[in-house]
């Protein structure tokens, strides 16, 4: 499961940088709204899944 989130941070950040140089207008926005969506929803799922080790 976590090298699954991982690849969709890492996915979503490599959206929002390529996004930056190929896509124009609403397209654009869309596309990076997306982009962040997952890497953050991934982020966050990979922050709360963590393990504590004491």
């Amino acid at each position: 499961m976590k090298p699954v989130l991982w690849f969709l941070v890492s996915a979503g950040l490599a959206v929002s940088l390529v996004n930056d140089f190929v896509l124009e207008g609403w397209v654009r926005n869309a596309v990076e709204i997306v982009g962040s969506a997952v890497a953050l929803v991934a982020g966050v799922t990979l922050y709360l899944t963590r393990t504590r080790k004491h």
